[in-house]
């Protein structure tokens, strides 16, 4: 749609050779051409005076006495975007993109109005390599025009994969810039899926860090892998917990089928909290929403608590535990430096205990049908207190 032919170059004074444009829309697009420019060179410019006249002004190099230049002289290409058989350019501040001008009319309701509306102006406009210049929205940042434009690139390759919330983000915030319509759609799906409240967040475990068999135990590998698993990116991050509650009102995206995930997010979070405890002024959140997510930390916590002090019931198991079953389980929960009490509190209803590392803290004297009972247990506790987060969030029903 956009794409130019392969190994086909922008320009011989252009800013480099076009680049693909086929890579992870998660990645940062910005970065393979805005963080590592190519050496720029001058853009010739046609300034003119009435819609069908225009008139050559050659570059004047500078002499070395000169100031820098500054302003559009350096201006540089997309060296992905800007391509030959392009019959319009388009200026997103210091960035040219030159493409199709009738599909991004078709795509894009701006751009349909913009065109139509130059017709009937006879104001002066400027001109690079026969081509008209268009400057979009100052609110229009590169990177979601970059990111826009590979995306109707081919709009249904591109959304069928799993997008990040930043980029979701980025795509809706320049498809409302330009009014495509299609991509609103699009992104706010991907969204509501990212954020998707009707079903608890998947499991994770903390990653095994068992020693060898001629190692002994260290308890602080359990206590880093416990940090890191809290601190991993298995799941959107609390500035972006709180980054889609001002999306989901300057949008309008209702709230209903986010807010859940979205507040779990923040009270499973230790860095939210730490972060709250350091500098409230830094946390966007009213006293309200604060005192619902301080209700449902703790009732959650609470429940983890007695769920994990609670003995497998042990019925015709293998184990070496015979008498005394509930004095020996809470003596292994709540051993001092394994975590499970405090710690793994923090996050319940996603950390599974009897998987990776924290399952060695039970290996012995427990048999693996007794861990299998508690496991399948905590799934069915899971999904109980994923329910009761609407009482303890207090959801108006």
């Amino acid at each position: 749609m956009f794409a130019s032919s392969p190994g086909t170059q922008v320009d011989t004074a252009a800013t480099g050779n076009a680049t693909s444009s086929d890579q992870s829309p998660n990645a940062p697009i910005e970065s393979s051409w805005e963080s590592q420019p190519a050496p720029v060179t001058p853009l010739k410019r046609d300034l003119t005076s009435t819609p069908n006249q225009t008139s050559a002004r050659p570059h004047k190099r500078p002499r070395k006495s000169d100031p820098p230049q500054t302003g559009r002289e350096l201006e540089l290409r997309s060296p992905s975007l800007y391509h030959p058989t392009g019959n319009v350019v388009i200026r997103v501040h210091t960035t040219l993109f030159k493409l199709d001008r009738a599909t991004l009319a078709q795509q894009c309701t701006y751009f349909s109005k913009l065109f139509k509306s130059s017709k009937s102006n006879d104001a002066p406009y400027e001109v690079i390599e026969r081509c008209r210049v268009y400057s979009v929205p100052k609110e229009l940042i590169v990177g979601d025009f970059t990111r826009l434009l590979s995306a109707l690139k081919d709009p249904q390759s591109y959304f069928e994969q799993t997008l990040t919330h930043p980029v979701a983000v980025s795509l809706l915030r320049a498809a409302h810039r330009l009014s495509c319509t299609l991509v609103i759609v699009l992104a706010r799906i991907q969204l509501t899926a990212i954020w998707d409240s009707r079903v608890p967040p998947p499991p994770v475990c903390i990653p095994s860090t068992s020693p060898t068999d001629d190692e002994e135990p260290d308890d602080t590998d359990a206590d880093d892998s416990v940090n890191a698993a809290f601190g991993s990116d298995d799941g959107p991050s609390h500035p972006e917990a709180i980054h889609m509650l001002s999306v989901a009102r300057e949008y309008s995206i209702p709230l209903e089928p986010v807010e859940k995930r979205v507040l779990y997010t923040l009270l499973s979070s230790r860095a939210f909290w730490a972060a709250l405890s350091t500098d409230r002024t830094q946390i966007a959140l009213g006293n309200d929403m604060l005192c619902r997510l301080y209700h449902a930390r703790d009732a959650l916590q609470r429940a983890w608590r007695a769920f994990i002090l609670t003995p497998p019931r042990g019925a015709m198991c293998r184990c070496m535990v015979s008498v005394d079953r509930v004095r020996m389980w809470k003596a292994r929960v709540t051993e001092e430096n394994n975590g499970l009490l405090e710690e793994c509190a923090e996050d319940p209803i996603r950390l599974d205990v009897f998987r990776g590392a924290k399952r060695r803290v039970f290996e012995w004297p427990w048999c693996a049908q007794c861990l299998q009972e508690r496991e399948n247990e905590w799934k069915k506790k899971r999904m109980e207190w994923w329910k009761k987060l609407d009482e303890w969030l207090n959801f108006a029903t």
